[in-house]
């Protein structure tokens, strides 16, 4: 796991790839980007459409920057949250969403999207 940070973090090959998302108009796996914001508790208001699930890259990308990065690092998923989540930012919510998703579809696409 450790690794994984480190090149997402210190490797700059890696940072440019994912910075590299944000430069695009539109991107395809949006269901999974989507998921990652919810796991990281970011507020579907804050990357959707409004009143709906529809992932908006238009305003999702301004998110996608070295902050999200540093969620992902502090972020931890065993234990008990010491708040509440919304019932989309469970895993009951997002592992359905990513079901048939496979990771070498993701590398194909971005490499570094392949390593979240």
């Amino acid at each position: 796991m450790q690794f994984l940070i480190d090149l997402l973090t210190k490797d700059e090959l890696y940072k440019a790839r994912l910075h590299d998302l944000t430069k695009r108009k539109v991107v395809k796996l949006e269901n999974f980007i989507k998921c990652v914001f919810y796991l990281l508790e970011i507020d579907r208001e804050a990357i959707c459409e409004d009143n709906t699930q529809k992932l908006f890259w238009k305003k999702a990308k301004n998110l996608w920057n070295e902050d999200l990065i540093k969620k992902m690092v502090e972020y931890r998923f065993e234990g008990p949250k010491e708040h509440s989540i919304k019932k989309y930012q469970a895993l009951n919510f997002i592992e359905p969403t990513v079901k048939g998703l496979n990771n070498e579809d993701i590398c194909v696409y971005n490499q570094a999207l392949g390593l979240i």
